[in-house]
């Protein structure tokens, strides 16, 4: 009898060894139908990339009780690299060389530091600006962006759109991001943006 539970407990545990790995070829094959597809953003409207640290993610999650969709941003450059209201803006966060997308947001318009107490009901970073956002996505620190998108993302160098200069991120190892390069405001690409977006709607981040 012992000799059959066990033999049913090892049959239970390759089962299921078997659905998650057909699971993940599947989400790799949606990752790479979304790589294929052409990718193209309202090209009136600009999106951009806003590193934030975990630290500080953590304090936001406690103070929406961890259930709140992004609507803040806080930092410097906003102004300077020129987002304006209806921008959309989508913030990361790193662990271990890995980019984690934390949410998306639309911007409705910049705040003052009395304003944004205000908003927040408590005393916001002491930073240059602040930002209030709406359409926002729910605050995750889990959603892991698969390696394949993360080298596809694209972004406008100093010059701008009108010059044809953009990079990537750079890399400390085949698939870990530099983090250290992830500081300041980054504007995507066009067609970053697009497969951004696509990936959340389509659940292709987990």
């Amino acid at each position: 009898m012992a000799k059959l539970e066990g033999r049913k407990a090892e049959l239970l545990k390759e089962a299921s060894r078997e659905l998650r790995s057909r699971v993940e070829i599947e989400r790799q094959k949606d990752v790479q139908e979304l790589l294929d597809e052409e990718a193209v953003d309202d090209a009136s409207v600009w999106s951009f990339l806003i590193y934030t640290s975990k630290k500080a993610l953590n304090k936001t999650q406690r103070r929406t009780n961890q259930s709140s969709n992004l609507d803040f941003v806080s930092g410097s450059g906003f102004d300077y690299v020129g987002i304006s209201v209806g921008d959309s803006i989508y913030v990361v966060t790193a662990s271990e060389g890995d980019l984690f997308l934390v949410g998306r947001m639309q911007v409705g318009g910049y705040l003052n530091y009395q304003q944004a107490k205000e908003r927040l009901k408590e005393a916001p970073p002491r930073v240059q600006e602040y930002l209030w956002g709406r359409q926002g996505t729910r605050i995750r620190l889990d959603r892991k962006l698969p390696s394949t998108i993360v080298r596809r993302l694209r972004f406008h160098g100093k010059g701008g759109a009108d010059i044809e200069s953009t990079f990537g991120l750079r890399f400390v190892s085949g698939t870990k991001v530099d983090v250290r390069a992830l500081r300041g405001v980054r504007r995507l690409t066009n067609e970053s943006a697009a497969l951004l977006k696509k990936a959340i709607a389509r659940r292709l981040i987990p």
